[in-house]
Parts: structure tokens; sequence; C-alpha cells
């Protein structure tokens, strides 16, 4: 076998030679793969044929790759097709409230001025924030007195500075 640029093995296991069945052109990969494309372009349109049960033709694969290919589109376009899938207007929306790993709830809030990147607030810090009437400062935290990060009822809810909240650990840990 005669290796180009870009066609040697990555590992030192036997590789077999195969050969598109689209355009031709031969690839490498594992044996036991049963790999019959070369590249995600000639998969889409040996499916297309497949599918439609008839062969195209080449003016109709020249006009289907330039119009997939070559497409542009405007920023305007593209902040109207982002616009469209974001919060509540989207098929996988749950209602903007989600459970992290580490148990806190998390609520959708786009406009809160303390948001992370993904426009998230934990769910606790909304709840404090309404009771007190402002937004958190930033060495504020809300504290579960029990421990249970979801309970977010606000009997449950203490306001403390981030010294008082060492503190108050530190002191549960010495006993």
């Amino acid at each position: 076998m005669i290796f180009k640029k870009g066609n040697v093995p990555w590992n030192k296991k036997l590789q077999k030679e195969h050969f598109c069945i689209e355009c031709g052109v031969s690839f490498f990969d594992k044996q036991s793969k049963k790999r019959v494309y070369c590249s995600k372009k000639c998969l889409y349109k040996g499916l297309s044929e497949r599918y439609t049960g008839r062969k195209i033709t080449e003016e109709e694969k020249e006009r289907l790759r330039s119009y997939n290919y070559n497409r542009v589109f405007t920023k305007e376009h593209k902040e109207n097709l982002s616009k469209a899938h974001k919060g509540n207007k989207n098929s996988q929306w749950k209602g903007g409230r989600r459970i992290d790993k580490s148990g806190y709830v998390l609520i959708y809030s786009p406009l809160h001025p303390n948001r992370d990147k993904d426009n998230i607030v934990r769910e606790h810090r909304l709840i404090m924030e309404s009771k007190i009437g402002r937004f958190l400062k930033k060495g504020e935290i809300v504290h579960h007195m029990n421990d249970n990060k979801s309970d977010n009822r606000i009997e449950n809810l203490q306001l403390l500075t981030k010294i008082e909240h060492a503190k108050l650990h530190y002191k549960d840990k010495l006993q």
C-alpha cells in the first residue's frame, strides 16, 4: 500500500483501504468498520440518491453542492435565526428551570444583572432578592440552613457575607 499525505493510519493497528462508492477516492479505516463513504459530503449525496429512488443527474448534484456549500447569510438573517430558537420558542424548552450537578435549581433569566454567560441565575438568589427588595451585592451569599440546595423556601434561606458563611461552615467542621 502506498500512503499519501493525510491517509497514513493513526495507530499501529492494521488498517484496511476502502474506496468511496460515491466519488471513488481511497481512504483508510479500521477493518472492523464498514464505511463506504469517504466524507459526510459523499454520504449525504449517496443517501439522497438512495432515499429518493432515482439517480440524481450531475446538474442536480452541482446545484445541490453549490446551494449547500456556498450559502451566505446576511447578518440580519443570522440574528433572526438565532432569535427564532431561543428561550420558550425552542422545541426543547422546559420552562427555564433545571437542576445542575451540584443540586442547585437554575432559572433562565437573560435580563438579570448577575446572570452567568448562559443567562442563568440560581433560584435561591432570586428568592432572596425578591424578599429584600434589591439585587444581591458581590460579597453576599445565600445560605441553605438545612443544606438541601433545592429547598428554596424563604424560611430555609439566610443572607450572609462571605466571612460569616465561611465561619459558619468552619464551625460545622470543628464539631
